[in-house]
């Protein structure tokens, strides 16, 4: 079986990746949004699945032209609508197998 390593990047690192301040970034750290692999003071790590999260974020902030307060909640309205997509689907397909076309 093939061990899957997870890839961590910095703080630092994820800020000149997405073209944010790092205080941007502690901020969403701060909301909820962005969960730290490791936290310690200053050294935050990330996944590297954070990247899209903090670049939606920013496209949020900039369209909509809102402040972090309401980048977290647009991205927590948006998780809950996917999550509810998905079950939605999974549920329409269990039905499927019970109705006949």
């Amino acid at each position: 079986m093939k061990k899957i390593h997870n890839i961590h990047i910095r703080v630092e690192e994820l800020s000149r990746i997405t073209c944010v301040s790092v205080e941007f970034i502690t901020d969403l750290v701060e909301y909820g949004v962005l969960d730290p692999v490791n936290d310690f003071g200053s050294e935050q790590d990330f996944e590297e699945r954070t990247i899209v999260i903090v670049k939606k974020a920013v496209r949020i902030k900039n369209d909509f032209d809102t402040d972090i307060a309401g980048v977290a909640l647009a991205l927590e309205l948006i998780n809950k609508l996917d999550k509810t997509r998905i079950e939605n689907q999974l549920l329409r397909n269990q039905l499927s197998r019970f109705v006949s076309h």
